[in-house]
């Protein structure tokens, strides 16, 4: 029964990224602590519409589904999508970059999401190219007694493998930094987390003939009815975005082009300079 559980939850990670279209405890160096988490209610929607004009363009011709946002002032830019009239059943809130680099970073915090039936909610950090990626962070699915997980997702080039690591619990309440990173030797990409004070590899892959590609940091839900039910996605946040160059970590800001991608009834709010990204549901 187990097998068939971990079996569909790794279907529905490949699906939940090929719909895209692209597709705690411990804290990293640094010291974030709840306190960052901002406790303000959610904009209305006239706000919304008030931010969006003055921060931000709409080039639906580069993407519907997404956002580019002009970071000239350190506002805080708000975008919800529209509804399309067919059935979603991935809905994603966070941002990515068509720059192609050589790792992501970012630190995650761990919520405790209702997840019913054919229902799961995951936050991560990776890095894509189309029908390639590499991704890590944790993901909750259903299930009495189910809890957030550590989890390593690879696509190489349409062979997706998922792996999950129970051997490092989760604190419900805390942050966890991710990263993925291209580590020099011949298509081989790694994926860490930062856990009791050292980063551990979770994983080494290969993905042929890729050496750079866009990073991304994402909260997920995914819903095979198409409802996201309330508390499906707590309010959450993905903090200290950083960008690998190859070597060294640089601050995740406006010198890259970004991309806000937001299905509703997912809400995401970014804050410059290190493209903290807030998330929340209905």
């Amino acid at each position: 029964m187990k097998k068939k559980v971990i079996k569909a939850l790794v279907v529905l990670l490949a699906v939940s990224l090929v719909t895209m279209g692209f597709l705690p405890g411990e804290i990293a160096p640094g010291a974030y602590s709840n306190s960052d988490v901002s406790s303000e209610s959610p904009p209305s929607l006239e706000e919304n519409l008030k931010l969006l004009e003055e921060g931000m363009d709409i080039p639906m011709t580069v993407e519907p589904s997404a956002v580019v946002m002009n970071w000239s002032t350190e506002a805080h830019l708000i975008y919800s999508k529209a509804t399309v009239a067919v059935l979603t059943t991935n809905f994603f809130a966070g941002v990515y970059t068509y720059n192609y680099f050589k790792g992501a970073s970012t630190s995650i915090l761990v919520t405790s999401p209702v997840v019913y039936y054919n229902h799961w909610t995951s936050a991560w950090v990776g890095c894509f190219n189309g029908n390639v990626w590499l991704q890590t962070g944790w993901v909750k699915e259903a299930g009495v007694g189910a809890k957030p997980r550590v989890f390593v997702q690879m696509n190489n080039w349409g062979y997706i493998q998922t792996w999950f690591f129970d051997q490092y619990p989760l604190t419900i309440g805390s942050y966890y930094a991710f990263r993925v990173f291209y580590t020099g030797t011949p298509y081989i990409w790694r994926a860490q987390i930062y856990y009791n004070g050292n980063w551990i590899t979770l994983k080494d892959v290969y993905i042929s003939n890729v050496s750079s590609i866009g990073p991304c940091s994402f909260a997920e839900c995914y819903a095979a009815d198409g409802t996201v039910e309330a508390g499906q996605l707590p309010r959450g946040m993905n903090i200290y975005g950083s960008i690998y160059n190859g070597s060294s970590w640089n601050t995740w800001t406006s010198a890259y082009s970004t991309v806000l991608k937001v299905i509703p009834p997912l809400n995401c709010l970014v804050r410059n300079p290190y493209y903290n990204i807030e998330y929340w549901g209905p």
